[in-house]
């Protein structure tokens, strides 16, 4: 019903071949996310293909959907992921996985983003950590085909959803960190 909603309610989405937004749909409920708006787990994101000459849907699992999906596997206890402004004050020991993070409560004096981090406390108690700074996420914002294209930019969740993407990027290295034992991780990698 939550597909419906989201396609009744987007030209772009409409305009996608119904086999790929069946297939995003499948692929939603195979990895156990939601696109229950309330929660944001998972976006369907309408895209190009330039093979087929297409509009095509496809899942696009948020930050807090990839967090969710690490938490369920066991994987991890708990992932806190932040991003960082000029006004923050910060320490980070990147070997023990501590983060001391006192954001500026003040909007007006924040600054810019510097970075962002994520922090995942694992089944045994122990941390990892993984911190990205605003270059590193820009060149991976860079690869992002929506972003590239001009004329899909005011589109791209790099630009409607900057702070998300940030999250969701810093979320998807720090996985490449994390123990490969836990229930369904080929449900995180299929996510991921």
């Amino acid at each position: 019903s939550f597909a419906v909603q989201l396609v009744g309610s987007s030209t772009q989405l409409q305009e996608c071949t119904q086999v790929s937004i069946l297939t995003a749909i499948y692929n939603i409920a195979n990895i156990g996310l939601s696109l229950n708006p309330a929660t944001k787990e998972a976006y369907l994101v309408p895209r190009y293909n330039n093979a087929t000459r297409q509009k095509e849907a496809s899942l696009q699992p948020s930050y807090v959907g990839l967090v969710k999906l690490l938490t369920d596997a066991g994987t991890v206890t708990q992932v806190v992921c932040n991003i960082v402004y000029e006004g923050d004050k910060i320490e980070i020991e990147s070997a023990s996985g501590y983060v001391k993070h006192n954001p500026c409560l003040i909007k007006s004096n924040r600054g810019n983003a510097i970075g962002c981090y994520a922090l995942a406390t694992l089944a045994n108690g122990a941390k990892q950590l993984d911190w990205m700074d605003k270059d590193d996420i820009e060149k991976v914002r860079g690869c992002s085909e929506s972003w590239k294209n001009d004329k899909t930019r005011a589109y791209s969740p790099w630009f409607t959803h900057e702070g998300e993407m940030w999250r969701k990027t810093v979320i998807r290295r720090l996985y490449k960190l994390l123990p490969r034992s836990g229930r369904n991780l080929e449900k995180v990698d299929e996510a991921i």
